[in-house]
């Protein structure tokens, strides 16, 4: 009996290892894909599949998603030719009761609107990865549905009110991401409401745009996290009570004590020039063409408990770059240059065809 339940168990791994596929998805008429619409994709697609997503001047609309998938574009700023970003408006993860879940599921390259709140509200989502995304919520918030969730390498675009909202879930690593809030608001907070011990924020840039001052809180709600390896420059550290704050940089934000008051740390720099590579002076704004590297003059290099930089170039997830711009680039091989020489043949000619491709780290 045993050995017929461990031959059933892996055939049942096998069977669904041949399942899983790769699909393609393109709104443009130029790189057509299998699919042209990115629901009817995920709609047909089995649980465990893979679906690229292709740049496109048309954005994808709003999805849900109720499968483990894996999702992976070109990035949100992509280094080619064309420069086509995968554009999705609104994200929602939920439950296919009783069959499947989006547990495990993957976001890797993507420019996102919105990550709404899930819709079944007895079940969490577990297990959930944003992966060198753009995370622009205009006006409202981005929801964290469920345990075990990493925002890592994205650039979060907080417009009008948009922030993230942790939810109260546990085990949620915020990591090498870039927050940026524009216009700038006193009001307008970065990530909020959370009471675990098990939210990881390390090596993060909290920016705002404008003068750098009256830049107000980028937390709220917050009580028990980790903080620690962040550059808070022209918005202010505060919003978190009885929280951690280890080796921690602030600049031009008001208040700028660091620990804030009502929470504990040791290893942090109070208001000290970072000392970007390459940014205009006296600006608290993002720009791709910015470098964000710190120097070897700034009090954040080599100051991360782990002896790397502070902020998003530092620690074990380093923002990756292209020529040092940051451009949400997945870690497959990609085709950035292509020219056809001899556009215009006989059936007996062949196509002569110059192709340029680069794997991101």
């Amino acid at each position: 009996m045993k050995k017929i339940f461990i031959f059933v168990i892996c055939s049942l791994f096998l069977y669904l290892n041949v399942k899983s596929q790769v699909r393609t998805v393109s709104s443009n008429a130029n790189t057509p894909g299998q699919y042209s619409n990115l629901q009817t994709a995920i709609d047909s697609a089995h649980v465990g599949d893979t679906i690229y997503v292709h740049g496109s001047t048309n954005g994808y609309g709003n999805i849900k998603v109720n499968k483990k998938l894996t999702f992976i574009g070109p990035g949100y700023n992509p280094f080619s030719q064309f420069n086509l970003a995968a554009y999705i408006g609104s994200i929602t993860l939920d439950y296919l009761v009783p069959l499947s879940s989006a547990d495990g599921s993957r976001f890797i390259g993507l420019a996102i609107t919105n990550i709404y709140k899930k819709q079944t509200e007895f079940y969490q989502i577990n297990d959930i990865i944003f992966d060198r995304c753009r995370i622009s919520s205009t006006t409202t918030e981005s929801y964290v549905s469920g345990d075990n969730w990493i925002f890592k390498n994205c650039l979060f675009y907080w417009t009008q009110g948009g922030y993230l909202n942790l939810s109260f879930y546990n085990n949620i690593v915020i990591s090498n991401n870039f927050f940026y809030f524009a216009p700038q608001s006193t009001s307008q907070v970065a990530i909020s409401t959370s009471n675990k011990a098990s939210v990881i924020i390390n090596n993060n840039i909290f920016t705002g745009s404008g003068s750098g001052f009256f830049t107000g809180p980028s937390f709220s709600s917050i009580t028990s996290a980790q903080f620690s390896n962040n550059i808070f420059f022209g918005k202010s550290p505060v919003g978190a009570t009885s929280s951690v704050y280890t080796n921690n940089l602030s600049y031009a934000c008001t208040p700028s004590l660091l620990p804030p008051a009502g929470n504990s740390g040791l290893g942090n720099i109070n208001n000290a020039d970072p000392q970007f590579n390459n940014i205009p002076i006296g600006t608290f704004t993002f720009d791709y063409s910015y470098d964000f590297h710190l120097k070897s003059t700034s009090a954040g290099h080599s100051a991360g408990t782990d002896g790397t930089d502070l902020g998003i170039f530092g620690g074990a997830l380093p923002m990756p770059t292209n020529a040092n711009v940051i451009s949400g680039e997945s870690k497959l091989p990609q085709i950035y240059y292509m020219n056809i020489q001899n556009n215009v043949i006989d059936q007996n000619t062949p196509i002569n065809v110059t192709v340029k491709a680069r794997k991101m780290n």
